[in-house]
């Protein structure tokens, strides 16, 4: 099954964005699995996030990860990507990973929790200063 944009039913779920604008964060939720299916989709969602955050600064870009079920290389590459982008906007990417493995894991793999901010959850994120 697909919707409007031709997007499978799993594509959709795993692109699904919160856009939760709180006092000092800009909210995306991803949901599903983050992988060259998606991939684009996720970096779509964080680039109208990072826009919000700039348009309004100081805002730090929180990506919520906590209910994705798989993350690719492809996933990784985004983070760092994105993380960077974030601090030459004058922003900060905080990553949401809470007690979910399945992120965690990848992450810690590829040795970027020494590279990105990992928090626990969105009110630990919406404390960090933007830069």
């Amino acid at each position: 099954m697909t919707d409007s944009e031709g997007l499978s039913d799993a594509d959709a779920a795993a692109a699904r964005m919160h856009d939760g604008d709180m006092d000092t964060a800009v909210v995306v939720r991803l949901v599903g699995e983050i992988d060259l299916a998606t991939a684009e989709h996720a970096a779509e969602q964080l680039r109208a996030a990072e826009a919000v955050a700039v348009a309004a600064p100081p805002a730090v870009v929180v990506l919520d990860l906590s209910q994705v079920t798989f993350l690719g290389s492809v996933g990784l590459a985004i983070l760092v990507e994105h993380d960077q982008l974030c601090a030459a906007l004058g922003s900060r990417l905080c990553v949401v990973v809470g007690d979910n493995q399945r992120v965690w894991r990848p992450i810690q793999v590829a040795a970027l929790d020494g590279v990105i901010t990992i928090v626990a959850n969105i009110a630990a994120a919406a404390r960090w200063p933007a830069r």
